[in-house]
């Protein structure tokens, strides 16, 4: 990556430097550091930062997005660039950070500096270039000398919950387990500026051991994600979710909303609108149902000449039709479930996963058949329960039971904590939770 002349173009630099003061924004200590390594390697560390902030209160406030610290701030975005070595290799050319004392106002405390051709560390100061003699060096990078491409894991959303067998073999969770971490959902705002900070090709895994389109994820900060990596040409991102549907359901709303404001559909605008208010208050596996009304709107706002209208009014007649059938057959499931909430039922459809009481429908049929010994069949019902409504306690309890059949305790015993967390007076986990003490 370096410059074949990179010595040449940075002995030029430094001496263009000597007598330039320290300016906020423009030649304090980053700034100072990002233009060097912009001429010996000609990729600009800085580039989001810059104009961002003309003072001391400026640069703090944009720094600290990255992390609770000013230096842990400067660190990481050096890590983003800068490949780390040892301080006590740091020879010409490589960046620094050490402990100023004694020096002008706008440099003391941890600095960054350039490392001289004399092994003496460069730093802005008020008149121009202060040379620092024998510093003690806490960090170091040196600028890659080629610009290969890297991997790397982008945790922007850590945590998660398993929603189906394979994820007990997930290797993210074992490590938090191993180490006693929290395993629940956290999004991390302060890594969001990672890949605008790095200029070097990288591909990165985001959300890495967790799930972006995880329920508990806000739809703003997943839009947030994304235009961070439209924003970052130079990136390649890799993104893995076991949540497809939440994918599908949030790309036909943006895809509707697009095509309204393009056309200037202003009924459909409003329709949509409307549509995603209530639909923030249905469970979130009834989208199914939610997406094919999302087409609706989409093919009611399709230009007549491109499609008869008469077919779109059949289509939706007979789409209604449909959902009909399978809700009030759901309903008629409903009361029989009332009658006797261990019958074997058959309300279970795409449009209708839920119970009136919020249960899904194959968490009774994994029940029954848990009573009737057909453990192989019981399992894979609850695990299907808990994909339709994984935070209530009698899923959860559910999924204890899947993992003792598997002979997974140490699973079965988190579900039953994590259904008592909610309802500590829940008999049923209080009693499987001491069947495994």
């Amino acid at each position: 990556m370096k410059h074949t002349d990179w010595k040449a173009r940075t002995d030029k630099y430094l001496l263009s430097m000597q007598d330039v003061p320290f300016q906020w924004g423009v030649n304090d200590c980053y700034m100072f550091v990002a233009n060097v390594v912009e001429e010996m390697s000609g990729m600009d560390i800085a580039h989001w930062l810059r104009g961002q902030y003309h003072d001391k209160r400026g640069a703090i406030t944009e720094v600290r997005k990255l992390s609770k610290t000013f230096d842990g701030s400067m660190i990481k975005m050096f890590d983003e660039a800068l490949t780390r070595k040892e301080p006590a290799d740091a020879s010409y050319g490589d960046v620094v950070m050490a402990y100023i004392k004694n020096l002008d106002p706008e440099a003391t405390g941890r600095t960054s500096g350039i490392i001289s051709d004399s092994g003496d560390m460069l730093v802005p100061g008020k008149l121009g270039l202060v040379a620092i003699k024998d510093p003690t060096i806490d960090y170091a990078w040196h600028v890659p000398e080629t610009n290969k491409a890297v991997m790397k894991n982008w945790p922007v959303v850590t945590g998660c919950y398993r929603i189906s067998h394979g994820c007990f073999s997930c290797p993210s969770y074992w490590e938090y387990l191993k180490d006693g971490k929290d395993y629940s959902i956290k999004i991390h705002d302060e890594e969001l500026l990672a890949p605008s900070m790095n200029t070097v090709t990288t591909t990165y895994n985001v959300a890495f051991g967790s799930d972006l389109f995880h329920e508990d994820v806000p739809v703003n900060f997943i839009a947030r994600v994304f235009q961070i990596m439209n924003s970052c040409p130079q990136h390649n991102f890799e993104i893995i979710t076991k949540r497809i549907n939440q994918v599908f359901y949030l790309g036909m709303i943006v895809l509707s909303f697009w095509y309204a404001i393009k056309e200037k559909k202003t009924y459909l605008i409003i329709a949509l609108t409307g549509y995603v208010s209530i639909s923030f208050f249905t469970a979130s596996y009834e989208r199914v149902f939610a997406v094919l009304m999302l087409m609706t709107f989409i093919a009611l706002a399709c230009p007549r000449k491109s499609i008869r209208q008469p077919r779109i009014l059949l289509g939706l007649l007979i789409f209604m039709l449909v959902v009909f059938g399978f809700r009030f057959r759901a309903d008629i499931w409903n009361k029989e479930l009332k009658k006797d909430p261990f019958k074997m039922t058959h309300g279970h459809s795409m449009f209708s996963t839920l119970t009136y009481n919020g249960v899904p429908w194959k968490w009774f049929d994994g029940i029954i058949n848990f009573e009737n010994k057909k453990y192989d069949l019981a399992k894979q019902q609850l695990y299907l329960a808990h994909e339709y409504n994984p935070y209530n306690i009698y899923v959860m309890n559910g999924m204890g039971i899947a993992a003792i059949i598997e002979n997974k305790r140490v699973f079965a015993k988190e579900h039953f904590n994590r259904a008592l967390e909610i309802c500590p007076d829940f008999k049923e986990a209080k009693e499987n939770l001491a069947r495994l003490q």
